[in-house]
């Protein structure tokens, strides 16, 4: 018996891939649809996603933010009684809040939080029956049950990594003002050159 190839015709590699690309290739597809017009967004499910990802995120992300800004900061102040420059632990500072340390708290938060959540519920809807009760009937159980949640967590990881980013830097720039004596337009300048 001749061996079968690993991927056979035009999809075979995505299915190699997994059905995780297979739901995302879907959700894409469902995105393309709505803004053409050809289709619509479960606006229900979707508020309930944005309350699910972002609110119930954001008051630790707010704790997280807080106690990131007083340890850099902390930092900072020594780097600036050893160095006698504050411009450049701010400029530092501001490179990892913003570019490193803020996007990826903030993607540990909503995978942690949110991730885990979409995960349950999708397995209670498959083990209840209710994902094949979809099938059956032929509706794209993506279009209600994963589309509008993974667009939810897509705009809320944004909007809490610009939170989290400024939370961190507000509270770096008391930090540094109360205890190093750095003055807050000095912050921002460094910053906004950050």
């Amino acid at each position: 018996r001749p061996a079968q190839p690993p991927c056979r015709g035009p999809t075979g590699w995505l299915e190699e891939i997994g059905l995780a690309w297979l739901a995302l290739g879907s959700c894409a597809g469902l995105y393309a649809r709505i803004l053409a017009g050809r289709d619509r967004l479960d606006l229900p499910a979707f508020a309930a996603a944005l309350r699910q990802t972002g609110l119930s995120v954001l008051p630790a992300a707010t704790l997280v933010a807080a106690a990131l800004g007083l340890i850099l900061g902390s930092q900072a102040e020594s780097l600036f009684n050893d160095l006698g420059l504050p411009r450049l632990p701010v400029l530092t500072v501001g490179f990892a809040v913003v570019l490193e340390l803020v996007p990826i708290l903030v993607g540990i938060l909503v995978a942690g939080r949110a991730g885990v959540a979409l995960a349950v519920r999708q397995a209670g809807l498959t083990v209840s029956g209710e994902m094949d009760g979809l099938v059956v009937t032929g509706v794209d159980p993506i279009r209600f049950t994963l589309g509008p949640v993974l667009l939810a967590m897509l705009l809320m990881s944004f909007a809490l990594t610009v939170w989290v980013g400024l939370s961190t830097c507000a509270a770096l720039a008391l930090w540094l003002w109360g205890r190093a004596g750095v003055p807050p337009g000095l912050f921002l300048e460094a910053l906004r050159q950050s």
